[in-house]
């Protein structure tokens, strides 16, 4: 009882402290909830939705006939969760070049033909981060088609895309586009576009599932997209709709890199007609949280008032 009451007094004895703590937290985690929020239902949602464009075109293809895979080593046997796709693509394309790049490779190849990139790409925090930049360099680079190691090859041929200067699939919730299956031409003028403006989105978010998606995930790919198309209407670009993109290309969904704010985020996202039920928890929370502090204050409060009266 005397710990419990311990307990209590010092709660009490710094309980302006500790409010000022939970706000200082919240305050800029609602506010950066509410900013991208914003930008993603003003700039980003149904871009998915975009018909995608017929862009066949007579003559030689635009794509050349390179799949590019990226993992820390030559070794994609150590890709985590699900069997790495190396040999599917093989198996499915096997005209096509397999190209397997390295995180030695790929560091190399920023710096030497990228140098003006290469200190953000060695400044980012998290290594996803680098990847979904290095599936830009090499598209830019060399052109060809780009897929995580959990995408899988179907049975619709890709080559039939391969006229369109870029090739971007919607996500699997068909509002917005994904990054884990890319086509390009070499020296794509919006993929050159996209690789300058990483610095503007060089941006410190709390959650770092919400920072990987916006400096330079699938959201920041959105919102390039979104940005291009208004000035360039006439883009050459093909968007497979989340109908037919299981035709071409399979996604596992490792999530290799996600964090517990990942896994907290697609939980809701896997499962929407559950959100009526993840409200509730949210706000049962809340109402604990505020119930504590309402205890604190209370109690500092008579002990006040027990000292006003001895």
């Amino acid at each position: 009882m005397e710990r419990v009451s311990g307990t209590m007094s010092l709660l009490s004895r710094y309980k302006y402290l500790i409010i000022l703590g939970i706000v200082a937290f919240l305050a800029p985690l609602f506010y950066q909830f509410f900013w991208i929020t914003t930008i993603i239902y003003h700039e980003v949602v149904g871009l998915g939705e975009t018909p995608y464009r017929s862009t066949i075109k007579d003559g030689e293809p635009q794509i050349p006939s390179i799949v590019h895979l990226i993992w820390k080593n030559n070794d994609t046997s150590t890709y985590p969760h699900h069997k790495s796709s190396p040999a599917s693509w093989k198996a499915r394309y096997p005209e096509y070049i397999i190209k397997i790049w390295t995180d030695e490779q790929m560091s190399s190849l920023v710096e030497k033909e990228y140098t003006w990139l290469f200190p953000l790409f060695k400044s980012y925090e998290h290594n996803v981060q680098r990847a979904d930049v290095a599936r830009l360099v090499v598209l830019h680079h060399e052109g060809g088609i780009y897929s995580d190691l959990d995408s899988f090859p179907n049975h619709q041929d890709l080559g039939h895309w391969r006229n369109a200067e870029i090739v971007v699939p919607a996500n699997s919730y068909g509002r917005s586009v994904t990054n884990h299956f890319l086509m390009a031409k070499k020296g794509s003028k919006f993929i050159e576009y996209a690789l300058h403006e990483l610095h503007q989105h060089n941006r410190w978010i709390i959650l770092p599932y919400l920072r990987v998606f916006w400096s330079t995930g699938p959201l920041f790919l959105a919102v390039q997209l979104k940005k291009w198309m208004k000035v360039h209407p006439d883009f050459d670009f093909v968007m497979i709709h989340v109908r037919e993109l299981g035709q071409y290309v399979t996604h596992s969904g490792g999530r290799s890199w996600h964090s517990w704010d990942g896994y907290m985020l697609n939980l809701i996202a896997d499962n929407p007609d559950k959100l009526l039920l993840y409200l509730p928890m949210i706000f049962i929370f809340v109402v604990i949280l505020c119930f504590v502090l309402f205890l604190i204050w209370r109690l500092g409060r008579r002990r006040r008032l027990d000292k006003d009266i001895n």
